[in-house]
């Protein structure tokens, strides 16, 4: 190859890289004066749009310019594309709404290995397309737009629809629903009875697949420790299966074994599921006003636990120190040996689930009512006493063994309560027992989430109301007492947090347990009759010592300081330099906002001005002429012009960025 050809081929790679290098250039520079962090594919994308037609209208220009010379024809085909990049950047934020993208990026699994990464990323378009097709066939699409009204979110036949798009969505889809409908603080009655109906219906993995897993997590011990497994699982979720096992020591022994590749199928429907819910939140006001994405996250976590079978363990071993004074209630024993990640090895309690129990229980000839008794005080006192708490005790968690006593399984998800939600608690129960209003409001304003508007003399009417209607003489005393109040809660925007409403949540599935048992029980009535062995804690020596040592200790300090103080405030009255000082915004959020406003508004106002100063500049005639072909009039005109609507695009993005932010708020 001779130098001219060597030359030849040098023009060509650079002819084809310089369209890459003004991509890359465009790219940054667009993101930096925008002030946006802009994903490499959108960037992609609004540079070669902003670059063709940026090149267009440069050359527009250049034939109307006849007589512009060679530096400004020049500075046009680098002026417009930078120009039309930005503009199409700015397009993209109001479209596709404010970090949109980059929230997701955030939310996506680890890294895998690039042919799994390239396996998985097709599998997740696939299903994707599969949870559109069924929104759409069962008439959801039209909730995905900003402007339906909050409204028919509440009539039954959206919560029909939302039920069938579970159902059929199935996997995480369907145990999604099934924490919602435990979720009446939340959503309307009407959603919560349809998605009661939500079941599991999974084949259950083949037997081969099962052994392969447990030699995987138990090795050696697989044949060395459990001398027989059951071919055919006691039952089959979508999460895991259940075996009876037999030890080489001869115990029996429960196992619980994860299904085959459920932790990849998990990954991919939560990184759908938050795709949906960010849409949700983004496009509509019911999905903001229920914060959507907060729940899917929430959610993700508590099922992150469950696929962990060590934290089940683990409540296991907390749940039964705790009820250790209740000889009558057993939680069955954990065989650390044979628990890991995706097994769990438990004692076998022999008896049989309430739903299965009524031969058993006219065997044992025990009273009904004593067991249901039994069992909202072994509730009770693990929601008032010691804080952590069974939050499925629907029938088939609840065994009647052989001995007359009553088994706690299946506690992969307990809610755990901190001092000051459980005091709120036993404070809400003395005040429904004493029917006192005020007591009510202080104890819900304690544990929820109130808005800073809130009227709190009128919600302590409204519950003195609810107090008289709900709990009077011949009232029923049933969970809907707890439905009517979510309802009034709801009115007043008052929202639990997660943990507490998974009490209620456990109520209500409990009262459906206790009444198989005994169904002339009631769950409210027999409440009040155990409330004062519970209040008693509250005025126990030991637990007022506990709280006086709480309030000196946090007081000391602020008794140490105080003689200080009321020396410098007297000192300061007698010289009459005695000042104060308020805050005109008091809070940060406040401040944040009034800040953002200001700057944008003075960004505008200078965008504005520069614009009009440059075209006053450009029409201006005289100045230094033959300075590249034009007058410095027009030179700085341009600039002026230029620097304007960079102003003028970046308060439009950072504007749109902010929108999502500030309707949440």
């Amino acid at each position: 190859m001779d130098i001219e050809e060597g030359l030849k081929m040098y023009d060509i790679t650079l002819s084809a890289f310089t369209p890459i290098l003004a991509i890359i250039i465009l790219i940054f520079l667009g993101g930096r004066l925008l002030g946006l962090r802009i994903t490499f594919l959108r960037g992609l994308l609004t540079a070669v749009f902003g670059l063709s037609c940026g090149t267009a209208l440069a050359m527009i220009g250049f034939r109307a310019g006849n007589g512009l010379s060679a530096t400004i024809t020049s500075l046009g085909f680098l002026i417009f594309p930078l120009l039309t990049t930005m503009a199409f950047m700015v397009l993209g934020e109001l479209l596709i709404r404010p970090g949109s993208l980059i929230h997701l990026q955030g939310q996506l699994m680890k890294p895998p290995h690039p042919l799994r990464a390239i396996k998985l990323r097709f599998a997740r378009m696939r299903r994707y397309m599969q949870i559109a097709s069924i929104i759409a066939r069962n008439g959801l699409s039209s909730y995905f737009s900003s402007s339906t009204p909050t409204q028919p979110v509440r009539t039954s036949k959206l919560a029909v629809s939302f039920r069938k798009t579970l159902q059929e969505a199935g996997g995480v889809f369907v145990k999604m629903g099934q924490v919602l409908s435990t979720r009446p603080d939340l959503l309307p009655a009407e959603m919560i009875k349809e998605l009661s109906q939500l079941q599991d219906r999974v084949e259950p993995a083949s037997h081969g697949q099962i052994m392969q897993l447990l030699e995987e997590e138990l090795g050696p011990m697989l044949q060395s420790s459990i001398a027989h497994i059951d071919s055919d699982p006691m039952a089959a979720a979508s999460i895991a299966q259940v075996y009876h096992a037999k030890l080489s020591s001869g115990e029996q022994v429960v196992l619980k074994v994860q299904r085959p590749g459920i932790q990849t199928l998990v990954e991919r429907d939560i990184d759908i599921l938050f795709q949906v819910a960010q849409t949700l939140e983004v496009r509509t006001s019911w999905g903001r006003q229920m914060h959507v994405s907060e729940l899917a996250h929430g959610f993700a976590e508590n099922l992150e636990e469950e696929l962990d079978f060590r934290v089940e363990a683990r409540n296991l071993k907390a749940m039964a120190d705790a009820l250790k004074d209740m000889p009558e209630i057993v939680v069955p024993r954990v065989y650390t040996e044979l628990s890991t990640e995706r097994t769990l090895a438990m004692e076998w309690l022999d008896g049989l689930n309430i739903r299965k129990a009524d031969q058993l229980i006219e065997e044992l000839g025990v009273e009904r009512k004593a067991l249901a008794r039994t069992l909202l005080e072994c509730f009770l006192r693990q929601v008032l006493q010691h804080g952590i708490f069974h939050a499925d005790p629907h029938p088939g968690n609840i065994l009647i063994l052989r001995t007359g006593k009553l088994g706690l399984i299946d506690l992969g998800s307990v809610g755990r309560l901190d001092p000051l939600q459980q005091s709120a608690l036993r404070s809400m129960l003395f005040a429904i027992q004493l029917k006192e209003s005020r007591i009510l409001t202080q104890a819900l304003l304690d544990i929820t989430e109130a808005p800073i508007n809130l009227d709190e003399e009128r919600l302590e009417r409204a519950l003195a109301q609810f107090l008289v209607q709900r709990l009077g003489a011949h009232m029923p005393l049933d969970a809907r007492v707890f439905t009517a109040l979510f309802e009034l809660l709801q009115q007043y925007q008052l929202a639990f947090p997660p943990v507490v409403a998974g009490v209620f949540r456990s109520l209500v599935t409990l009262e459906g347990t206790l009444t198989l048992l005994d169904p002339s029980f009631s769950l409210v009535e027999e409440a009040m009759k155990l409330a004062p062995q519970f209040l008693q804690e509250e005025i126990k020596p030991a637990s007022l010592t506990r709280q006086l040592m709480s309030e000196i200790f946090f007081l000391l300090p602020t008794l140490h300081r105080l003689p200080r103080r009321l020396d410098r405030i007297t000192a300061a009255l007698e010289k009459g330099t005695l000042t104060t000082r308020t805050r005109l915004f008091g809070h940060e959020e406040e401040l944040v906002f009034v800040r953002s406003l200001v700057s944008n508004l003075v960004q505008a106002f200078l965008s504005a001005t520069l614009g009009i100063v440059g075209i006053f500049l450009f029409k201006m005639q005289g100045g230094v002429s033959n300075l590249f072909g034009v007058s410095l009039f027009q030179v700085l005109g341009g600039i002026c012009m230029f620097v304007g609507a960079i102003l003028l695009m970046r308060v439009i993005a950072i504007t749109a960025r902010d929108q999502v932010s500030q309707r949440k708020d």
